[in-house]
């Protein structure tokens, strides 16, 4: 399916699809200037890349552990950021979670939940302790997991650069500038 102007153009690519196109009756045809454009859209999308950064692992995670401090920087960035967690729940790498007990009367079940580093109860202690209570410190958590202690760990960038983070940001924050304004820093 690809979106041209207003319209949709539709290509079955399996038997199930075109017996399932077959059965549409306000399908038109496709003239050959359809059928060119969606091939050659899909042709474009399989050599599309992603975005990456161009950054040594090395030095990126040196820099974040320089600029690490450096609230104003971090408060910069941020400071658009919903703590709302699309971004990790879209992301392919996270992998936070939480334990939650839910109990009823006498019966209870424990659950691995998804959970998120820019969540505001992320790092909250049962004494009531929370170390990252602003906003800045939980993105400066997840851009620093991502570019420098997963680096110093595992000897890799743990971000592959899909680009779910920002699409799906709801304020359009792009991990990539920040890692950019970071090197710049």
């Amino acid at each position: 399916m690809i979106k041209k102007g207003d319209e949709l153009l539709l290509k079955a690519i399996t038997p199930k699809g075109e017996k399932l196109l077959a059965g549409l009756s306000s399908l038109a045809d496709a003239s050959a200037d359809e059928q060119k454009y969606f091939d050659d859209t899909i042709a474009a999308g399989r050599s599309f890349k992603t975005r990456t950064t161009c950054v040594d692992a090395k030095v990126i995670a040196k820099k974040l552990e320089d600029i690490f401090l450096k609230t104003e920087f971090w408060e910069k960035v941020s400071d658009a950021c919903l703590s709302c967690g699309v971004c990790t729940f879209v992301c392919p790498t996270c992998y936070c979670f939480d334990i939650c007990d839910e109990t009823l009367f006498s019966h209870g079940v424990r659950r691995r939940v998804w959970d998120a580093c820019t969540f505001t109860d992320f790092t909250l202690e049962a004494s009531g302790h929370n170390p990252r209570t602003k906003v800045y410190q939980r993105l400066r958590q997840k851009i620093c997991h991502k570019y420098s202690f997963h680096i110093r760990k595992y000897g890799v960038i743990s971000c592959v650069g899909c680009g779910r983070c920002t699409r799906n940001c709801p304020v359009n924050i792009d991990i990539f500038s920040i890692v950019d304004q970071a090197l710049k820093e």
